[in-house]
């Protein structure tokens, strides 16, 4: 058997270590970069000593070799290193000596990113447009996606193709939306689209509502209209018959009459309400102002106060009403009582002028109730209209009442439509 004998001296040492006898190994560290959520990777490389150069190798690639600072790599990753990555290196001098630098163990956690396509940029009507959202990178494994309008989550899907379907309904939608995707992967990671604009222009064929009452007072007859509609209100007009009155573009919808204006005529009023696409809607129509189903004026209790009085210069004040008791659901006369105050001596003028067939009959009370005063079918125009010429006896309140008699003693129910006019005047 043969026997070896190694001789250990100071050459041979130096020729085992891999370095120049003269200069110690080279020294080197690499940074852990952490972890990389993003595709970009700088790697760092720490030397120390006497070195000549350094190479480094991701997942036992080389990334090259430098022989100078900085000693800097940049790299690229992708969803594909996903998970545990590897850097390692190592360090030469001139003389030919090397040190391994300790690897490096690194995760890769990309989010698997997204893109959003719609497949129309515009809606026009009630036909659903789709939303579709595809991940970048092939490789990416989806575990699902949520579809969003501004910050509302309004869909989730869970298999490729991932899809949304989006759609409106009427112009009140109309505006601009701005849609977005967040995709999940199975380890929970997540990324979130460009957004996405979409424009809703839905043509408005919804017609505005509107509802009129009008109220009867000392000063005339208010007008008011409650509008609404699905994309907005711009305007309201008032009409008396077909004569525009007023119109008013700001709620709540207005316009009042004064007492003459509101009676010198039969009038009917409506209201008609627009919208910005110009689709209008007509009110109820109103024949008589001072009544309503909730309060008529048919007692002494409820007497429409006309105290705009005494009137010396002024033609008087009048009102138009009507004696429809089938108006208010009901076959009782219908008694219209009308309140002034009256001063000793002066002389109360009471006229009325009938209108489509209606038998008027005129009676003054006291404020105790005592009638002072009648007339049947002595009015100025025709037999069936009245007229009263008294002189006050007593100072206060009076009442008129308006009404049909069929005997001349019993008030008569009257049908739709039966309307007049009264005028009341008060001189000395």
């Amino acid at each position: 058997m043969k026997q070896y004998r190694f001789i250990f001296g100071l050459l041979g040492a130096g020729v085992l270590a891999g370095c120049n006898l003269l200069t110690a190994a080279p020294q080197v560290s690499i940074n852990n970069p952490g972890t990389i959520t993003g595709t970009s990777l700088t790697i760092e490389a720490v030397p120390s000593g006497n070195t000549n150069a350094i190479e480094v190798l991701l997942n036992g690639t080389s990334l090259g070799k430098k022989t100078s600072p900085p000693y800097t790599w940049a790299a690229t990753v992708n969803r594909a290193n996903n998970g545990n990555n590897t850097i390692s290196g190592f360090a030469t001098n001139s003389s030919g000596g090397f040190t391994y630098a300790q690897s490096q163990a690194f995760m890769v956690n990309i989010a698997p990113k997204i893109s959003l396509t719609s497949s129309s940029p515009n809606i026009s009507n009630t036909t659903p447009i789709t939303l579709t959202a595809a991940p970048e990178d092939a490789s990416a494994g989806l575990a699902k996606v949520e579809f969003y309008q501004g910050a509302n989550l309004i869909g989730t899907d869970s298999s490729a193709p991932f899809t949304q379907s989006v759609s409106f309904t009427q112009a009140a939608q109309n505006g601009l939306y701005n849609y977005s995707a967040k995709s999940f992967d199975a380890t929970g990671n997540t990324a979130t689209s460009s957004l996405v604009p979409i424009t809703v222009a839905i043509a408005d064929t919804t017609m505005p509502t509107v509802a009129l009452t009008a109220v009867g007072n000392v000063a005339g007859v208010a007008l008011a209209a409650t509008a609404t509609d699905d994309v907005g209100v711009t305007k309201v007009e008032f009409y008396s018959g077909t004569t525009l009155l007023a119109t008013d573009t700001t709620a709540p919808y207005s316009f009042a009459l004064s007492l003459m204006a509101a009676g010198n005529l039969f009038p009917s009023y409506t209201a008609k309400a627009y919208d910005a696409a110009n689709n209008n809607t007509t009110s109820n129509l109103i024949e008589e102002v001072w009544e309503s189903t909730a309060a008529r004026n048919n007692t002494s209790a409820t007497a429409v106060l006309l105290d705009a009085m005494p009137i010396r210069t002024q033609p008087g004040a009048t009102v138009s009403a009507t004696l429809d008791s089938m108006a208010f659901g009901s076959t009782d006369p219908d008694v219209d009582y009308y309140a002034v105050n009256l001063t000793f001596a002066q002389v109360l003028k009471v006229r009325t002028y009938s209108s489509t067939g209606t038998d008027t009959v005129v009676r003054i009370f006291n404020a105790a109730g005592v009638q002072v005063a009648f007339n049947d079918a002595s009015g100025d125009y025709n037999n069936s209209d009245s007229a009263v010429n008294w002189r006050v006896n007593d100072s206060g309140l009076h009442y008129i009442a308006v009404s049909s008699y069929t005997n001349g003693v019993t008030p008569a129910a009257q049908g739709l439509g039966k309307q007049y006019r009264v005028t009341v005047q008060v001189g000395d």
